[in-house]
C-alpha cells in the first residue's frame, strides 16, 4: 500500500522538473567516464591500424618469411591485410546485436565493465603477437576490437541519452560523437612513424587501448544506473527517482 502511494506521488511530481535540468558534478563525471572508456576508445580502435600500416605490413612479411622461408606474395599480403581490417566490421555487427541483450540483463554499468574484460584480453593478443611472431593473433584481436567497438557504439549512446534531462540530451549526444572523433584523431597522430608507428613500437601503440579500459574500471563503480533503466527494467520507481542525480 505504501509503495503504491509513493508511486502515485512520483507521478504527480512537477513535470517541468523532469524536462528541464542543469549540469551537476555527478552528471559531468558520469559523462566523462562513459565517453573516455567507451566512445573515445571506439574512435581509437577504428584508427589504430591506419598510420602504422606500413610497420604492420612489414611484420606480416617478416613473420611469413620466418615461418615458410619464402617471401610473401603481394596477393597473399593483401589478402591477410584485408582480412585483418575487414573482420572488424563483422565483429562490430555482433557487438551491436549483443548490446540490447546485455543491457536488459545486466544494466549499462555492469555491461560496460564486463566488455572491458574483453579489452584486456584484446590488449594481450596485440602485445604478444610480435614476441610469438604471429599475425593470426592480430587478426583475432581485430575481430575482438570490432566486437568491443560495436558494443560501445550501442551502450554508450544509450546510457548518455537516459541519464540527463530532456533539455541536455542534445549535448550528450554531441559529446558522444565528438569523443569518438577525438579518439580517432589521437590514434592517427600517435601512430605516426615519428612516434609509435615504428617496427619496434607498434605493439605499445596497440596496447594503449588499455588506458581507457582502466578509466572505466576505476570510474564506473561510482556511476549510477539510468533512471529509465531502474524504472522500466527493474520496476523500481523509488530508486529511479533517487537516481535522478542530474536534476538535483
Amino acid at each position: 500500500m505504501t509503495n503504491k502511494i509513493e508511486i502515485e506521488d512520483l507521478k504527480k511530481s512537477d513535470d517541468q522538473t523532469r524536462i528541464k535540468g542543469r549540469f551537476t558534478g555527478l552528471l559531468i563525471f558520469y559523462i566523462v567516464i562513459t565517453v573516455i572508456g567507451g566512445t573515445y576508445a571506439t574512435g581509437w580502435n577504428i584508427g589504430e591500424f591506419n598510420t602504422p600500416s606500413q610497420a604492420l605490413k612489414r611484420f606480416f612479411k617478416t613473420t611469413y618469411y620466418n615461418r615458410y622461408n619464402e617471401t610473401i606474395s603481394n596477393e597473399t599480403l593483401t589478402n591477410l591485410w584485408s582480412l585483418a581490417n575487414g573482420l572488424m566490421p563483422l565483429g562490430g555487427a555482433f557487438g551491436g546485436l549483443v548490446t540490447g541483450i546485455s543491457v536488459e540483463k545486466f544494466g549499462h554499468i555492469k555491461s560496460m565493465l564486463l566488455i572491458n574484460i574483453l579489452v584486456l584480453i584484446n590488449t594481450v593478443l596485440f602485445v604478444i603477437s610480435k614476441p610469438i611472431k604471429s599475425y593470426e593473433t592480430l587478426i583475432i584481436g581485430r575481430v575482438l576490437t570490432g566486437f568491443i567497438s560495436g558494443f560501445f557504439c550501442g551502450v554508450c549512446p544509450l546510457y548518455l541519452s537516459e541519464i540527463p534531462p530532456l533539455n541536455l540530451r542534445g549535448f550528450t549526444g554531441t559529446i558522444n560523437a565528438l569523443a569518438m572523433c577525438i579518439g580517432n584523431l589521437v590514434t592517427n597522430i600517435v601512430g605516426l612513424p615519428i612516434l609509435l608507428g615504428t617496427d619496434t613500437l607498434w605493439p605499445y601503440l596497440l596496447a594503449l587501448i588499455v588506458v581507457p579500459a582502466i578509466v572505466h574500471f576505476v570510474g564506473l563503480p561510482f556511476c549510477e544506473e539510468s533512471p529509465k533503466y531502474l524504472y522500466i527494467n527493474k520496476n523500481n520507481p523509488i530508486e529511479a527517482r533517487k537516481g535522478n542525480f542530474c536534476l538535483l
